[in-house]
């Protein structure tokens, strides 16, 4: 019981003695696990960010033009076909629906391919319709008549010989803070069979070396905000 008594007198007297030592130290253990602390919270708040943006990408509504559909005009009289439309299917990927989407497609023949200057301009009147895709869904656009001039052209029986069908999607995923989302395509077809018999007719298209990619591969500017009056 002696020692005891005098092991803790020894101690009270070195703590006493080096007072200024000891509260250095513990300020010093202090600071490191105050640092400690910090890095691991900015750690998990780094990580956290990056788990947000992920699924953001992840599940982010994201549209492009899955296909393009030709559409027969049958005649109800004789039941033959006599026209074709073209109607763009868009698809939405993502996991959360469209935000304020706009899109236009236009269809031209060319005489030869496009200009190195082209600028893929909206051919037609009317105005931006404002669409929905859900998630994971498909929306058509609105269909464009292939001309029976257009169909002499592609099959090789006229001076004119390429025919180019270009468009853009443009919308807001549902997330806040996000930037508004742009894609865009340009195709050329081709038609092969019979032209005498439309029934007979296949078509086909290619990407063009231009005018496809989706938000920083576009380099043209957007031309819709998604605040336009409906």
């Amino acid at each position: 019981m002696d020692n005891l008594l005098s092991y803790v007198q020894c101690e009270s007297v070195f703590i006493e003695a080096n007072n200024g030592l000891v509260t250095a130290l513990a300020t010093l253990v202090i600071a490191w696990f105050t640092v400690t602390l910090a890095r691991s919270t900015i750690g998990l708040e780094r990580l956290a960010s990056d788990q947000g943006r992920a699924a953001i990408a992840r599940e982010r509504a994201f549209v492009f033009p899955m296909d393009v559909r030709p559409i027969p005009q049958i005649d109800a009289g004789t039941g033959k076909v006599v026209g074709w439309l073209l109607a763009v299917v868009w698809k939405n990927s993502g996991m959360t629906p469209t935000r304020n989407m706009y899109a236009r497609v236009s269809i031209k023949p060319f005489p030869a391919t496009l200009p190195d200057d082209f600028d893929f301009p909206d051919i037609g009147g009317g105005e931006n319709v404002r669409l929905l895709v859900g998630p994971g869904a498909e929306i058509e656009s609105s269909p464009l008549r292939i001309h029976d001039d257009v169909i002499l052209v592609l099959a090789g029986k006229s001076d004119v010989a390429r025919l180019y069908m270009w468009g853009w999607a443009e919308y807001n995923d549902i997330y806040e803070g996000t930037p508004r989302h742009r894609t865009e395509f340009c195709y050329e077809w081709s038609i092969t069979g019979d032209v005498t018999n439309y029934e007979r007719l296949s078509f086909r298209y290619t990407l063009h070396r231009k005018h496809n990619g989706a938000d920083d591969e576009c380099p043209r500017p957007l031309k819709t905000t998604g605040k336009e009056a409906i």
